[in-house]
């Protein structure tokens, strides 16, 4: 049971794999959500806000492995990841909101996109019906 337990706690921080848009929004909600609790205890100066922040951190990272699995399903490489990384990093720096837009727009492009239909160099297609039953499998163990 606790190795069950272990290897879900694992999807959460790994690179590999894909997964498709249902699930990259339903990430995207529950962190976006959980980055506005945390950002309520953010002011305070207390052992609150430090937890706070270690959850934003775990958080982000999260968030940076489901978007390279999406990445995957649409067949691009995780380096493309670099162009709004970079760009919210200038953004934050020159106070320009145009950049905060186009990494918006690399949102809505990865929740649009459909992924690549078949297996591709990846992973299987998270929508197959084998690879959900494997999936299946995988979580009962």
């Amino acid at each position: 049971m606790t190795g069950g337990a272990i290897m879900n706690v694992k999807k959460y921080f790994t690179f590999k794999g894909r997964i498709n848009r249902k699930k990259y929004l339903f990430y995207q909600f529950i962190i976006t959500i959980t980055h506005i609790i945390s950002f309520a205890y953010m002011s305070d100066s207390s052992i609150l806000s430090i937890l706070s922040g270690i959850i934003k951190l775990i958080l982000t990272f999260v968030i940076f492995t489901k978007i390279v699995q999406r990445l995957h399903d649409i067949n691009t490489s995780a380096i493309v990841l670099l162009i709004p990384a970079i760009l919210m990093i200038v953004g934050e720096i020159t106070d320009i909101d145009i950049f905060a837009m186009i990494v918006f727009g690399f949102h809505c492009h990865l929740m649009i996109k459909k992924g690549t239909y078949g297996p591709n160099k990846y992973g299987n297609d998270p929508l197959s019906p084998a690879t959900e039953y494997v999936t299946l499998l995988n979580e009962i163990r």
